[in-house]
């Protein structure tokens, strides 16, 4: 009995000072105390906090960082592949050429980024493997630009052969003309129609260093209708949306 009188006046007393807590706080007594405590936990859950936001932001960085790696392991490998074509194209040891990574690009024109410490000239031949692609135009501060064979500037002395093999051992060729660009087909022009050539033959162009690089096979022929000149649409060999990569062919050692 004793015992179950004690439970009740704990009871109440706990109610009572319960209730007396309550009152206090809505009449604003304990503000300052709450106040109080609020700034000495503060630093507490700030460091809580941060130790919870820290590993996203370690996460994030992380992925940041492999796509970097990930995009730069691609450009390594797309030079690796194109120095690998170069050096299996049959070019002559002593072309040099250097590798320009290209971060503008249209139908007509390429943006290339080049070293500073590369002595690219206006005039270079661009190329992909033993693919004539075009032209520099201009070079400055590491950049330069190249004419594509899309652009109408670009006018370009080429000959034709009955086949590839033919025409990169620059043995005697079929005929001769100036490639230009009408609409978005390459033509051979002024090809004298009384050289002859057929569907299938390959058109190419002789470089600085002597040598013949390809441009594509002839898909149409288009007879003379003035009995002097005839004409002819090449297919290129290359396209040139897919390019990350081009080589710059700097002449001779």
């Amino acid at each position: 009995m004793i015992g179950k009188i004690g439970s009740q006046t704990k009871f109440f007393l706990v109610l009572f000072l319960t209730l007396l807590i309550l009152g206090v706080d809505r009449l604003g007594f304990l503000n300052p105390v709450k106040d109080l405590f609020g700034r000495l936990s503060s630093d507490f859950r700030g460091v809580f906090y941060r130790q919870m936001v820290r590993p996203v932001g370690e996460a994030e960085q992380f992925k940041k960082e492999l796509a970097s790696c990930l995009a730069e392991k691609i450009e390594l490998e797309e030079e690796n592949s194109v120095a690998r074509r170069l050096i299996g194209s049959g070019a002559k040891p002593t072309t040099n050429f250097s590798l320009a990574k290209v971060i503008g690009l249209s139908r007509t024109e390429a943006v290339l980024a080049v070293s500073d410490g590369e002595a690219v000239k206006k005039g270079a031949s661009l190329v992909s493997g033993r693919i004539f692609l075009g032209r520099v135009e201009e070079v400055e501060s590491g950049l330069a630009k190249g004419l594509l064979l899309g652009s109408p500037d670009l006018k370009i002395p080429v000959r034709i052969w009955s086949d590839q093999e033919e025409a990169l051992k620059n043995r005697a060729s079929l005929a001769g003309g100036i490639l230009t660009v009408e609409g978005d087909r390459l033509l051979v022009k002024e090809v004298l129609s009384s050289e002859k050539f057929d569907l299938g033959d390959w058109v190419g162009t002789v470089v600085e260093t002597g040598e013949v690089f390809l441009i594509g096979e002839i898909e149409k022929i288009f007879p003379s209708e003035d009995k002097i000149f005839q004409k002819a649409e090449v297919k290129w060999a290359v396209n040139p949306e897919n390019l990350l990569t081009v080589a710059i062919i700097n002449g001779n050692d």
